[in-house]
């Protein structure tokens, strides 16, 4: 075979995997909970002390094939 059937023929593969890596690369093919991420502020009214993240987890079913 020549180099321009092997590239027509692994195109499928490649646009799947950049896909794929594009929405997070999960080995599973489904989630049973979501995490929500939330900025907190340390001192409330006083950005400049910073933030901290708080993740709350919520149970839901995430289907991965469709």
């Amino acid at each position: 075979m020549n180099l321009r059937t092997n590239a027509i023929s692994l195109l499928p593969f490649f646009l799947g995997a950049g896909i794929w890596v594009k929405d997070g690369s999960r080995l599973a093919f489904w989630l049973t909970s979501v995490e929500e991420k939330k900025e907190i502020h340390i001192l409330e009214g006083m950005p400049e002390f910073g933030t901290q993240t708080q993740i709350t987890w919520r149970e839901e079913f995430v289907s991965g094939i469709e």
